[in-house]
């Protein structure tokens, strides 16, 4: 992003997901990526994982980095309550616990202070919201939709989301060859980082995939 605009990156990035399934999984798997028992529910997490990635991005113009870190990461905590008490989902003393260190953990190393910028603030909400909202329908979705047709329809979701924005940041340095690595890297990790995260949820309760989120700023760290 220091030399391109945030939203092709983004754009990429679901570009090359969707490139991907389209050209190996495709083949395989033929209607069944394509068919929806709950086709409703299933754009709507698409959709999800745009509003993450778009609030995200604008947010981060607007707020420091350990502001909106803190903010984004009430999103497990989000999760907790919504597992309880839309999927009821038993919460337990651990869980909440994790839940809740987590959250006093980041806010002890954002240490985030000061006069925000309401709008930034409004994005980064929106961010987490997102986040859990995107959980809670992998979730949900589990029961009725394969890991794959969840995969494909955030692929296209975003791609059509972001193609929508291209003829305002089509601009940059034309790619070197390291560029179109690094773009081939970031889809193929989207791709797979986000299938890990909807099997898991096919095998795990949300409420106790939540609080695992705050690994991140351990993975982060050590990056």
């Amino acid at each position: 992003t220091q030399h391109y605009p945030v939203p092709l990156v983004a754009w990429v990035r679901f570009a090359v997901h969707l490139l991907v399934m389209s050209a190996f999984l495709a083949p395989l798997h033929g209607r069944r990526l394509v068919e929806t028992r709950r086709t409703g529910l299933v754009w709507l997490r698409g959709a999800s994982q745009v509003l993450i990635s778009f609030c995200l991005i604008f947010a981060l113009r607007r707020l420091p980095l350990a502001e909106a870190t803190a903010i984004l990461y009430l999103s497990p905590l989000m999760v907790l309550i919504c597992a309880r008490l839309f999927l009821h989902e038993h919460i337990g003393r651990l869980r909440a616990a994790a839940g809740l260190l987590g959250l006093i953990g980041v806010v002890i190393v954002a240490h985030p202070g000061g006069a925000l910028d309401g709008i930034g603030v409004i994005l980064a909400l929106l961010a987490a919201f997102g986040t859990s909202l995107y959980q809670l329908l992998s979730r949900l979705l589990a029961a009725t939709e394969t890991a794959m047709t969840l995969l494909f329809y955030s692929a296209i979701s975003g791609t059509l989301f972001f193609s929508l924005l291209l003829p305002w940041n089509w601009q940059g340095p034309s790619p070197t060859t390291l560029d179109f690595a690094l773009f081939l890297g970031l889809g193929l990790a989207g791709c797979f980082g986000h299938y890990a995260l909807t099997w898991a949820f096919r095998q795990a309760p949300a409420s106790l995939l939540a609080p695992l989120s705050y690994l991140q700023l351990i993975w982060a760290a050590l990056l």
